[in-house]
């Protein structure tokens, strides 16, 4: 079981932690694109650098603080026919959901922006998108939102906060805000955010949403 915030997971953690998901959530718009404007236009290689850099230093202060203030009760790990099975059955929620996701809403501002990537010859899509999206992307997303994000909302597990808070969060991630609030593509990751969150409280570590993450985006994209 993960063990419930200790005393000393107070102010400065709850601070820290906001800090850094408003950051990550914002990047493109508090730093990316500010940058763009002043240099008259970047490179799409290095715009695209820039966001999958930022996200990457945010992982790696969400892993420190995660480190500090829950030590080693988010990094367990055990293989054990229950845990395997439930890797199937949340693999199977995502391929249900996807598939609803597909027939019911319009093609999201990400996937779109993904397909583009994809299609992309920049410096930078052409070489790192594979392993951005099957892997570094992944793991930094659950240190984030199924991490940190959920670390700071243990506090109200009662109404479900814990698991609503972090998918909300992880929804409006994938939100392209410039276009405004679209609520099918917020839908969409809220979806796929509350799986995943839900598989990190059975599981009960960090490892087996993140190794879900990372089959569910390598399917998608070798797919």
């Amino acid at each position: 079981m993960m063990e419930p915030p200790d005393a000393q997971k107070s102010t400065p953690f709850y601070v820290q932690a906001s800090f850094i998901l408003v950051l990550d959530i914002l990047r493109y718009d508090i730093f990316v694109d500010p940058l763009n404007r002043l240099v008259n236009k970047l490179s799409e290689g290095t715009y695209s650098f820039l966001g999958d850099f930022l996200a990457i230093l945010f992982a790696i202060c969400a892993l420190y603080l995660l480190l500090k203030y829950e030590g080693k009760s988010y990094f367990r790990l055990s293989f054990t026919r229950k845990a395997i099975g439930r890797f199937f059955l949340a693999f199977a929620a995502l391929f249900v959901w996807s598939f609803l996701v597909a027939n019911l809403f319009p093609i999201s501002s990400n996937q779109e922006a993904i397909n583009e990537a994809i299609s992309s010859t920049n410096w930078w899509d052409s070489h790192a998108l594979p392993i951005m999206m099957m892997l570094v992307g992944p793991i930094c997303e659950e240190l984030i939102y199924r991490g940190l994000a959920t670390s700071l909302c243990q506090k109200w597990p009662v109404l479900g906060l814990d698991l609503l808070i972090p998918a909300a969060l992880f929804g409006v991630l994938h939100l392209d805000l410039g276009q405004g609030f679209i609520w099918t593509d917020f839908l969409q990751y809220f979806g796929a955010g509350l799986i995943l969150g839900l598989y990190l409280k059975k599981s009960q570590s960090i490892y087996y949403p993140i190794a879900l993450h990372i089959a569910w985006n390598s399917f998608v994209y070798l797919l």
